[in-house]
């Protein structure tokens, strides 16, 4: 989708801007459809769907909803920058329900988009966390209309300040006083709204409605890019997120809508600095589910060595502790209950189960899955429970096939994902310095993961439990070296192409409309 300054039936006339709300320099723009000629890359390829069923859809958040606009967005950066000023005419309702109905998109957009590339840019967010929403009408800026209104000067964006000479930490201390009153704002009408201090209850987070599979999220930081799928993925991580409409829409302006990729170091340290507001931000409305007096040592596990920060201890504290919670707890690990109910509450929404990695009494079967998938997986699993050991050695995303028949056609993928363990994710520099590598995490993904591909292995269906034994006994660089010779498909491997064909061809079977080419480019040669 492009703007044009010609009209259906002409010729397309791109209006080349650096953000999608700048000024076109035109009294009517088209928004015009056109194809894509050039071959499709898998890690820019982000889908939305349009059709009937999308059309009406938007008619009845935007068209036939109940309000009447009396201005059009103006092109000021103040006000086009920020979301909260543009749309405020528009019912917070229709535009939160907007971007929960394709969740994943939207969250896909920066979390595989270009502000995602990097190892700086990347580090603000864990290897591996789970993602959900809190219901639309527990949501302060949905149910109380006039808090957006009260505080949307609050909610500026780095992009505001695009070409004035300002150094990163002059818009730092500006960000964080901003985001200061915000939260003191957003605790005064918690408190308001909550005189008994009874706090949250489950069904405060959003279920997408019985069958949305937008609901709940699992995202993947792998080293220098990042990944997005539906559902709780893996084993339950060490945090989550919930997210509300403000932090939604931020993280969305701040990271696509106003991020540009080719702008001063100014503007790219203050969108990561950004960031780490709305990260710690999604963190607190998740805690603020738990029982008050778990709230504060289970954030401190996540800072290990960060509890200092001005971020940490002021401006993003735990707020709103005198406010309990309507969960009755049943287990002492508070966290893992509370995600576990998450998951269960949403139902049909969750999605398939994920015995792959949270396999509590074997055998657990993918209800899916084939009698061929069945066996190969139950050999599998023995690699999820496992910490460290192998498991950091192995690069952060390969992929397997295992060959079920000579055609091909059977052949099953999966996808090894390392999680890197850090004390913290609150620094922009020494991730070194941070690592864990001892507790290190590794989640299996039935199928294609990811659009760097780090390194391939291949494997016989009747020989999968002999290559389970020798990749759980790895514990040096010269024994991955050994494995890598006897199952890995190397650069130098005259299999190599042949094998990239076939995985490029089956992802392309298996999802025609998200299929594209790999990035080869981060490819090792173990």
């Amino acid at each position: 989708m492009v703007r044009s300054r010609t009209a259906p039936g002409e010729p397309i006339d791109v209006i080349a801007t650096v953000r999608p709300y700048d000024d076109p320099g035109v009294e009517r723009v088209w928004y015009r459809l056109r194809p894509i000629t050039s071959a499709i890359a898998h890690k820019t390829h982000i889908v939305y769907p349009l059709g009937a069923a999308k059309l009406a859809r938007l008619r009845e958040l935007f068209l036939d909803s109940e309000w009447q606009p009396t201005r059009m967005p103006g092109h000021s950066r103040e006000e086009a920058s920020n979301p909260f000023i543009a749309f405020e005419e528009i019912p917070a309702s229709s535009r939160y329900a907007y971007l929960l109905d394709d969740a994943q998109y939207f969250v896909m957009t920066f979390i595989r988009g270009p502000v995602c590339r990097g190892q700086v840019a990347v580090d603000v967010i864990e290897d591996h966390f789970w993602v959900a929403f809190l219901d639309p009408a527990r949501d302060l800026s949905v149910s109380s209309p006039g808090f957006l209104a009260k505080t949307k000067h609050l909610l500026s964006l780095p992009a505001q300040y695009v070409g004035e000479a300002l150094i990163p930490g002059r818009m730092w201390i500006e960000f964080t006083r901003d985001q200061k009153k915000y939260m003191d704002a957003r605790e005064e009408l918690y408190d308001e709204l909550d005189p008994e201090r009874r706090g949250p209850a489950l069904d405060w987070i959003w279920d997408g409605d019985g069958s949305n599979r937008n609901a709940l999220l699992t995202v993947f930081r792998n080293f220098d890019n990042a990944n997005v799928v539906k559902g709780f993925v893996g084993e339950i991580p060490k945090s989550a997120w919930v997210m509300d409409y403000p932090i939604f829409e931020r993280i969305y302006y701040n990271l696509v809508a106003g991020f540009d990729i080719f702008g001063n170091v100014t503007h790219q340290i203050s969108t990561r600095l950004y960031m780490d507001h709305l990260r710690m931000q999604s963190e607190i409305l998740f805690l603020g589910f738990l029982p008050a007096d778990r709230r504060e040592e289970i954030r401190d596990s996540w800072y290990v060595g960060a509890t200092r920060q001005l971020d940490y201890a002021r401006v993003n504290r735990l707020r709103t502790l005198d406010h309990g919670t309507q969960i009755a707890f049943a287990s002492p690990d508070v966290r893992m209950e509370l995600l576990s109910r998450i998951r269960a509450q949403a139902g049909a929404a969750a999605g398939p189960a994920d015995p792959l990695n949270r396999c509590s009494q074997h055998p657990c079967d993918r209800a899916e899955a084939s009698a061929v998938e069945r066996g190969v997986e139950r050999d599998l699993q023995r690699l999820a429970a496992v910490h460290g050991d192998f498991v950091r050695l192995l690069p952060e995303v390969s992929l397997l096939r295992v060959r079920v028949d000579r055609s091909g056609e059977r052949d099953l993928v999966y996808a090894f994902v390392r999680n890197a363990a850090h004390t913290n994710v609150a620094f922009m520099f020494g991730e070194d310095e941070r690592r864990l590598p001892e507790q290190d995490t590794l989640t299996l993904v039935p199928g294609h993961f990811g659009s760097y591909p780090n390194f391939f292995f291949e494997v016989d269906a009747a020989e999968v439990g002999a290559f389970v034994e020798a990749l759980s006994a790895l514990r040096s660089d010269a024994d991955l070296s050994g494995f890598a010779l006897r199952y890995g498909i190397r650069r130098t491997s005259a299999r190599f192409w042949q094998t990239s064909d076939w995985l490029r061809a089956d992802l392309l079977r298996r999802d025609p409309t998200q299929a594209g080419i790999y990035d080869l480019g981060r490819y090792e040669n173990l």
